[in-house]
């Protein structure tokens, strides 16, 4: 009897040191992300309000891609734009006249075939950034796309 309460014990602390929490600025949950023509995985994404998360992002497709935290609104308005007003360091100097967007520049990470890059990002519990997309032309309208799904 004692081996089997010592057993569920141990069991307990297993199960429970494997569960997923939310993570902090100190401690960010870290989250794989494989990018690949044309798709994430996973494509959807539970989070908790306030939690902070490592996107560790892997591009194990042929060809370049983005992965962009962001929202509808900030979407449409590239997409609007069109695709050359791109996101990288040197477009950067061309948006501040482009409200909000700026602040994408800081939400993305731009990774070649075989690289891996990380983005950390903080979801406050107000935050309208519910999607992450590549929007390199063509990328986002082939599907490229995946949705956080906020729990709590």
């Amino acid at each position: 009897m004692k081996r089997l309460a010592v057993a569920v014990a141990v069991l307990a602390i297993v199960v429970t040191a494997c569960g997923e929490s939310a993570g902090t600025t100190e401690n960010p949950r870290r989250l794989e992300i494989d990018a690949k023509e044309f798709a994430f995985s996973p494509s959807g994404i539970d989070i908790t309000p306030g939690e902070t998360i490592e996107f560790i992002v892997t591009n194990s497709g042929a060809v370049a891609h983005e992965f962009v935290v962001t929202n509808q609104v900030e979407i449409d308005e590239h997409l609007e734009a069109g695709h050359a007003m791109g996101h990288g360091d040197e477009d950067m100097a061309n948006m501040d006249e482009m409200d909000g967007m700026e602040g994408m520049a800081a939400r993305e990470v731009q990774i070649e075939p075989g690289e891996t890059k990380s983005l950390t990002i903080t979801f406050d519990g107000t935050s309208d950034l519910a999607r992450f997309v590549c929007l390199i032309e063509g990328h986002y309208e082939a599907g490229m796309e995946g949705d956080f799904n906020f729990e709590g």
